[in-house]
């Protein structure tokens, strides 16, 4: 999705400076904010250098994150919800304050819809860890003074997805590609300021 992101806003103007993990999670951004080793440090060395000061040496005027879905499955997708909500008060609300700090402009875009992509037995888990992550994002997001965009939804009300089936949309059942990452990409665009 973020090369997809990336290119609708360059055209509305915006000069674009993209930073991202694969595999991440609040943990991993907040501890790589403040320089301090993580799980992905040693697959990902150059993310060393992206620090608090070298974020605020950019000048941004906006922060675009998209985070949540790895997190969803924390205290078996929420059925533990103390779990996932002391994991989002010790890594994601402090995030959300360090990057408030560093711009007024910060919009956090939560995990989408993917039930349909993966088996029924597991849908029931699935929706209820997403849910619930979708609750703490807000939650903390409104306590940080950032702006908030719930995803679960605009799968299910997106026209050009609905003629998609589940292997369409996500073809390794997580992850968007081809059409689908373009709508999504679309979708945060249309909440992400001029």
């Amino acid at each position: 999705v973020g090369p997809n992101l990336e290119e609708i806003l360059r055209e509305r103007g915006a000069e674009v400076i993209r930073m991202g993990i694969g595999a991440s999670s609040s943990k991993v951004w907040y501890k790589t904010l403040l320089g301090k080793r993580h799980s992905l440090s040693k697959k990902f060395p150059w993310t060393k250098k992206w620090t608090i000061e070298h974020l605020k040496a950019q000048k941004p005027d906006q922060i675009i994150i998209s985070l949540g879905g790895n997190t969803s499955w924390l205290g078996k997708y929420g059925k533990n919800a103390g779990i996932m909500g002391t994991y989002h008060f010790k890594h994601t609300f402090p995030l959300m304050k360090t990057l408030k700090e560093i711009t007024p402009n910060v919009i956090w875009f939560g995990p989408s819809h993917r039930w349909d992509s993966v088996s029924k037995k597991n849908q029931k888990k699935i929706r209820r860890g997403r849910g619930l992550t979708d609750d703490f994002l807000h939650y903390y997001a409104s306590l940080a003074g950032i702006r908030y965009v719930s995803m679960l939804k605009w799968s299910l009300e997106d026209k050009k997805l609905r003629l998609l089936t589940a292997k369409e949309k996500r073809y390794d059942g997580v992850h968007y590609r081809g059409a689908s990452a373009a709508c999504y990409a679309r979708a945060m665009a249309s909440n992400i300021q001029k």
